[in-house]
């Protein structure tokens, strides 16, 4: 179990290459900045995320998927700016979440200004 709270850029740059070399990660919650500008970081799950930060996706230019798994709780997001400068953002990326749960985030705080990108696990 890891945890992405007030990481270094070599911790950032470590935990990244455990989900690139496929190593499982439990976030509990992403920082503000916390993968700001990782042009290479494609896809994040997390089956227990709680909250993400500002900007904490912020130009991840090449982000475009972000599975929330958890089906007890709505992931709190809180700036809308998370994803400012991904995919996501712009409309050809999109945030899957547990099928039950796709009304509720569209209509969550944060959350339904991505309305259009979420879409249920299959």
């Amino acid at each position: 179990e890891v945890s992405l709270l007030f990481l270094t850029e070599v911790e950032i740059y470590v935990k990244i290459s455990y989900l690139i070399i496929g190593f499982a990660l439990t976030i509990w919650g992403i920082l503000l900045l916390a993968f700001q500008n990782c042009t290479s970081l494609t896809e994040v799950s997390s089956p227990v995320c709680e909250y993400i930060g500002s900007s904490a996706f912020y130009s991840c230019s090449s982000l475009s998927s972000l599975y929330l798994v958890n089906s007890l709780k709505i992931a709190s997001l809180y700036n809308t700016n998370a994803f400012t400068g991904t995919p996501i953002a712009s409309g050809t990326g999109y945030i899957y979440v547990p099928a039950a749960s796709v009304e509720a985030y569209k209509q969550a705080s944060g959350w339904s200004t991505y309305a259009n990108q979420i879409q249920p696990i299959t």
